[in-house]
């Protein structure tokens, strides 16, 4: 099995051919050639890669069909770039999560909300600077310190500009990972226990804020307002037989412009802590996947802290991959 590339092959018909993938490469979209043990013939197959083993590569399909690659016969593989890319996904997100106050500046969007929550409160960076970086940087700090804030960059990563945002005393501050699965497949991930009851509400109310460990009293009519200002969203609240509230989620659905692909996104999944270990969160999350296959939207993301094991331990087992990763990055000396 080749783990390192790129790895050339002799012979007239793969002198060009090279494996430029490597088991951490798994969740990205890869194409990938191998020879057909059984007679020679090489075949291709595009998707993402969803495992790779000492024998044996998994690729899940556009149509949601898995195939297996055996590693030994692998001839040939790359990256290729996602049917949804990274900017887009993050510009998706922006529209589920929609700060008060946003300004355009080329393909970067500043957005401030008093502070509550980085994805509000942060530059989303959709491309390469509208300026220099260095010209760019001081007007994001100039922009954010009129409102009292330090300033915060979200941007894919790895990025083309990573070493000169080090050398400009930037760094990165945290990553999280943007997760993606099928609508339909997350809908049918868990059935209903018989002893909890989800129920949709347009807006969340006191009791479901409660249940959200990391929003404190004062951040909560930001915090509201954030959650609800978006045209198409739900409030998911499961309540066990006895009527109490024992977990939330929260779903939006968005669709990118000129006909872009419509998806839905998942944010604020929590489970009270007495109800732990019950199921409670996959049973919010299947319901959540019902609400976005009922409106067409065919993908569900979610973003994940990187340094969050046993939340993402649960959305591996449900089937959800890895479509890109994201930082913060601010100066050095950045509040928290």
């Amino acid at each position: 099995m080749h783990e390192g590339g790129p790895v050339s092959f002799a012979g007239p018909t793969r002198a060009l051919l090279a494996v430029r993938i490597c088991p951490a490469d798994t969740g990205r979209r890869v194409s990938v050639r191998y020879s057909d043990p059984a007679d020679g013939r090489l075949t291709d197959v595009v998707g993402t890669l969803e495992a790779w083993s000492a024998a044996m590569l998994s690729v899940r399909r556009r149509d949601g069909r898995t195939s297996t690659v055996p590693a030994p016969a692998l001839v040939a593989g790359k990256v290729v770039p996602p049917d949804v890319s990274a900017y887009d996904v993050q510009r998706l997100a922006e529209q589920g999560w929609r700060a008060e106050h946003l300004e355009r500046h080329g393909d970067w969007a500043l957005r401030w909300d008093h502070g509550v929550t980085r994805r509000a409160n942060s530059v989303r960076v959709g491309g390469d600077p509208p300026v220099p970086l260095a010209r760019a940087l001081v007007e994001v700090a100039d922009w954010y310190a009129a409102r009292g804030s330090d300033p915060l960059l979200q941007l894919p990563t790895p990025w083309r500009y990573d070493d000169d945002l080090d050398a400009a005393g930037w760094p990165v501050l945290e990553q999280v990972e943007v997760l993606t699965l099928a609508s339909e497949r997350l809908a049918a991930a868990a059935p209903t226990p018989s002893d909890v009851t989800v129920v949709a509400h347009d807006a969340p109310d006191a009791g479901w804020l409660d249940v959200l460990s990391e929003v404190t009293p004062a951040q909560r009519v930001a915090y509201r307002a954030i959650l609800t200002r978006s045209p198409d969203v739900t409030h998911l609240a499961a309540h066990d037989a006895a009527g109490a509230l024992v977990g939330v989620a929260r779903a939006s659905a968005a669709r990118l412009p000129r006909g872009g692909p419509h998806w839905a996104g998942l944010s604020c999944v929590e489970t009270v802590p007495a109800a732990r270990g019950r199921g409670i969160a996959k049973t919010l999350l299947a319901a959540a996947g019902r609400w976005a296959a009922a409106r067409g939207a065919r993908v569900t993301y979610l973003q994940v802290r990187s340094l969050n094991g046993a939340a993402s331990e649960l959305y591996a087992r449900l089937g959800f991959v890895r479509h890109h990763r994201y930082a913060y990055r601010g100066p050095s000396g950045s509040a928290p």
